[in-house]
């Protein structure tokens, strides 16, 4: 598989060393097949993603015309889960980034010690993502469906409805079993739990945890069960420290 990487730079010198330093990453990892394209201005890589897919994003956050943050909340508009990794000079920006969920911040100048590591997890994760597709039968036939992508699985008279973070929704035909049997392999890489006897939340889209519902990024609710909410708060706690084996 070819990676498409974007870097994107307004300052030249910046994406000239992350450019030498992409040709030092293909040297030492010839193994990976790498496309690097670079953009030196923002709302140039935002037209271009219109056309063309990427599977990294490695951006500047200080930028004229569109920042890093705002290019960074257009992408996941339609990439929800393409790895970003941020290059800055301000630190603080980073919680101005909430909710774009970037893997890491690379503070500038930038060394290859720095951008290496953070380029082999990215390409990493991206692998792990695409494996994470479950098959779903519908009236119109069977479809694919990226989990990574579903925000929320909700039972509506015995179907299965899977609601994507783009608002898309995807039914899957009457289940005669019941429905925690019938989202089974949708649930099985761990991100999901069941707030309600009808839900199941993916945690990486939580944004907050009420005693009586979850609010999403999205800014939808889903509402809590009383018998769930211990279990809720303590799954959601381990998967955003990374120890979901102790749940």
């Amino acid at each position: 598989m070819i990676f498409q990487i974007a870097l994107c730079d307004n300052d030249a010198e910046d994406l000239k060393r992350l450019q030498s330093f992409c040709d030092l990453f293909l040297q030492a990892h010839p193994e990976m097949e790498c496309v690097f394209e670079s953009f030196s201005s923002s709302t140039e890589l935002k037209q271009q993603c219109n056309c063309k897919k990427f599977d990294v994003f490695i951006l500047d956050i200080l930028m004229p015309e569109l920042n890093g943050i705002e290019l960074g909340r257009e992408i996941r508009r339609n990439n929800p889960n393409t790895p970003i990794l941020y290059t800055t000079t301000a630190r603080e920006f980073a919680f101005e980034a909430y909710g774009i969920h970037a893997m890491f911040y690379l503070e500038k100048p930038v060394e290859f010690e720095q951008l290496e590591p953070a380029l082999l997890a990215a390409i990493q994760y991206h692998n792990r993502k695409q494996k994470n597709k479950i098959l779903v039968n519908t009236k119109d036939g069977t479809t694919t469906v990226d989990i990574n992508e579903v925000s929320y699985i909700e039972n509506v008279s015995r179907t299965a409805v899977y609601h994507l973070c783009n608002k898309e929704e995807i039914v899957s035909i009457c289940n005669r079993k019941s429905f925690e049997s019938s989202v089974e392999e949708a649930c099985k890489n761990g991100n999901f739990i069941q707030s309600h006897k009808s839900f199941f939340v993916n945690m990486q889209y939580i944004k907050l945890i009420h005693q009586k519902e979850l609010y999403l990024d999205s800014g939808e609710q889903i509402p809590i069960s009383r018998n769930r909410y211990a279990q809720v708060k303590s799954a959601y706690l381990h998967f955003m420290t990374g120890d979901q084996d102790d749940v």
